[in-house]
């Protein structure tokens, strides 16, 4: 019994820790990815640009930057202008298994679990 138990449990933990990518997780990813696009419209609204990395909004425009809890568990940003036109990619994913969440700049969020 006292086999089983443990088998149990080490079943629980496997699972547990091995989850990176659910539904909850997603949501939770993307509310703290709202806040990282609220500072991000903030920094561009003072600079005329957005910035050159996540890390250049602290402390001004965040305390810290909140990281997403799904897959990789860090956020993916890229800045791009374009003749007179700026704009950035922001998204999380899940290693290689091809899971990938994007902000989109119509202020929505889109899933590829390909």
């Amino acid at each position: 019994m006292r086999l089983v138990t443990v088998f149990g449990v080490v079943l629980v933990l496997i699972f547990a820790t091995g989850c990176k990518w659910s539904d909850s997780k997603v949501r939770q990813s993307q509310s703290r990815g709202n806040l990282v696009v609220a500072a991000l419209e903030s920094y561009m609204q003072d600079n005329g640009q957005y910035p050159p990395s996540l890390e250049s909004l602290v402390p001004k425009y965040l305390e810290t930057i909140p990281q997403p809890v799904a897959g990789d568990r860090e956020w993916i940003y890229e800045v791009w202008v374009k003749d007179d036109k700026h704009g950035f990619h922001l998204r999380f994913q899940n290693g290689n298994r091809g899971h990938l969440c994007s902000y989109s700049r119509d202020g929505s969020w889109f899933i590829d679990t390909r």
